[in-house]
């Protein structure tokens, strides 16, 4: 299970670089939807689901991976 910055939200798109999620020291590659289900699938995980996030965050997502 992971929660991450959703890379493709509206927030992300208005906001640009004074987003509040990108946070360089935290976050190498933000991640979106489609990029982290073919980095999972590439690295051995079958499913992917995405949910949106446990709390109130400025677009994050949470994605459980299978094998």
């Amino acid at each position: 299970m992971i929660q991450t910055p959703d890379g493709a939200c509206a927030e992300e798109r208005e906001s640009g670089s004074r987003w509040g999620a990108l946070k360089p020291l935290e976050h190498f590659h933000l991640f979106n939807a489609d990029n982290l289900a073919t980095l999972g699938r590439r690295t051995g995980f079958t499913k992917v689901r995405r949910f949106a996030a446990f709390e109130m965050a400025d677009g994050n997502f949470v994605a459980v991976m299978r094998t």
